[in-house]
């Protein structure tokens, strides 16, 4: 079957071709990724059940804007500080987060960050410029919701990167 392309340049068709040709080329079909968006819904919709770990509620994930940048998002909470009992602010930042809801191209993102139990004011580390100084020997049960909500516009992204399916218990305090 030959396959005509409208522009040898375009992203989508160049993939295309490369799936088609490892299609013709392998005399073997090969699995799905260990680790993607696909594999992460899946575990989240058929858990493991040998294991006594609670069941995964969350895909959290990284977005990528046009340019190939990771998208980083900022957002405030207020706490009361230990040491002289005042409300304060804090700023989170990070490039993880879970969908609440997609609706006419918007999306309503909760940020995600991980918990720091050295440090009972600030909660979470924001001093990182890439998703992997974020991530990187984290533990996963850290991960947790800062019920710090944006809206996005979907159209701005290019990519997703998603990370595999956790539990979020839902009295999770926050960062």
């Amino acid at each position: 079957m030959t396959h005509t392309y409208k522009n040898d340049l375009c992203v989508e068709e160049v993939l295309e071709k490369i799936v088609h040709a490892q299609k013709k080329a392998s005399k073997c079909s090969c699995p799905d990724c260990d680790y993607s968006c696909k594999t992460s819904i899946k575990e989240l919709l058929h858990p493991n059940k040998s294991h006594s770990l609670p069941a995964k509620n969350t895909v959290p994930f990284i977005l990528y804007t046009s340019k190939g940048m990771p998208f980083k998002a900022d957002g405030v909470f207020k706490f009361r500080c230990s040491c002289c009992n005042e409300i304060k602010f804090h700023c989170v930042s990070t490039f993880i987060f879970k969908v609440l809801k997609v609706k006419d191209g918007c999306a309503r993102l909760e940020l995600l960050a991980f918990h720091n139990h050295n440090d009972e004011q600030s909660h979470c580390d924001s001093h990182f410029c890439s998703p992997c100084e974020q991530i990187n020997h984290q533990n996963v049960e850290d991960l947790c919701p800062t019920g710090i909500c944006i809206n996005v516009d979907l159209s701005c992204f290019c990519a997703i990167q998603c990370l595999p399916a956790i539990f979020i218990p839902c009295d999770c305090c926050g960062c």
